[in-house]
């Protein structure tokens, strides 16, 4: 049975996600928000349809922002959650704003269903297919979304005379929940990829100071890539980790007489994995940002391990932001070219449904064309 999804401007929540994901990067205690461009969602979208209806229909509704409906150019006054629309043919308009997220909307009734058969527009005159994810979503809101993970327990602990260090058996991207926990105000976990880097607290890559507090259960509040963590400031009775799962699934297999070999293709597939979050990264520990290259050459092994095609072109939409085209992806010529390079191996693989992204490609080809005019002018 079809249901309802939440939809809203095409390409919007992949640049709204990307930002908040990329501005989530540290240094030890500083914030390294990305040296290019970030662009943001539309705050202000109206979504349409027409309906002919064999029978007056009751409409739950659900928007992210405040929002309006109109019926037939007609205002509905008093809507909270549902409204219902007389038999026969009408057209339904419904007007979203949030300045503080993504603006989205879910219609859900009989026949009623919200998806990507309804026209959007931002207040420009032109209006488009909607977009929509539920199964990348997940049951959860767009402004709401983060990874499935599960919980974790360390494998091993080792005393130490400035902290217990936690090991928990292998390089992983999660939250450090402490149960029967108590802050103090100089409360700091410490990570690393080695016991080496996790003990030296004036020099490892990564610590965490802003927690979530539920009663007696903290979790840092931003993930982060480590094995081994230790904490300072924090009494508490029980540590685990809430760990993110990548929401591509290994599809291909590896094997050959080699033991050493299939290691290596065990470590790589598991580090390709790692680097599958929201978007293809070059990176989770450092650097947590996208790069036109990386998500070129990592779609390169993505085809043949995932075939997640919706990863691929998350990245590279979120990579290239709105139109107008104005500046190198990433503030990088080769990059660019890299960009162009990918999309031409996802149309290639991926022709079906990919009409609505060529327009991204011909913005970004429009640009280079006027710069070489301008060049050869010159």
């Amino acid at each position: 049975m079809k249901q309802a999804e939440w939809i809203w401007y095409p390409d919007d929540f992949e640049i709204e996600l990307s930002g908040k994901f990329m501005a989530e990067r540290y240094e030890r205690d500083i914030p390294i928000p990305p040296f290019w461009r970030l662009d943001s969602c539309y705050k202000n979208v109206k979504f349409k349809k027409i309906y002919e209806l064999s029978a007056a229909e009751t409409v739950k509704i659900e928007a992210e922002g405040s929002f309006n409906v109109m019926i037939d150019g007609a205002y509905l006054y008093s809507v909270k959650s549902e409204f219902s629309v007389p038999r026969g043919k009408h057209e339904i308009l419904v007007s979203v704003f949030n300045d503080k997220g993504l603006p989205c909307l879910k219609l859900a009734g009989d026949t009623i269903l919200t998806d990507d058969t309804w026209q959007v527009t931002c207040c420009d005159h032109i209006f488009k297919n909607a977009a929509c994810d539920g199964e990348f979503l997940n049951g959860k809101t767009p402004n709401g979304f983060s990874l499935p993970s599960k919980e974790r327990a360390y494998v091993e602990k080792f005393p130490s005379d400035t902290g217990d260090i936690y090991d928990f058996g292998e390089e992983m991207f999660a939250r450090v929940v402490f149960s029967g926990a108590k802050l103090s105000d100089n409360a700091k976990i410490y990570y690393g990829e080695s016991l080496e880097e996790v003990s030296d607290k004036e020099h490892c890559e990564l610590l965490s100071e802003d927690f979530v507090v539920n009663g007696d259960k903290v979790t840092t509040k931003i993930a982060k890539a480590f094995r081994y963590v230790t904490a300072e400031g924090i009494d508490f009775s029980g540590i685990s980790v809430d760990e993110e799962l990548s929401p591509s699934v290994l599809r291909s297999s590896f094997e050959c007489d080699n033991q050493t070999v299939n290691e290596i293709y065990k470590v790589a597939a598991r580090t390709m994995g790692l680097c599958s979050r929201e978007f293809i990264l070059d990176g989770i520990k450092r650097d947590r940002w996208l790069w036109g290259a990386d998500v070129y050459q990592s779609s390169l092994m993505h085809y043949y391990s995932f075939f997640d095609t919706k990863s691929i072109k998350r990245s590279m939409t979120a990579l290239f932001g709105k139109s107008p085209f104005s500046l190198y992806i990433n503030h990088i010529m080769d990059y660019t070219f890299l960009w162009i390079i990918c999309f031409d191996d996802y149309y290639r693989t991926r022709a079906t449904g990919t009409n609505r992204f060529c327009g991204t490609a011909t913005s970004l080809w429009k640009w280079f064309s006027w710069r070489a005019e301008a060049r050869c002018r010159r």
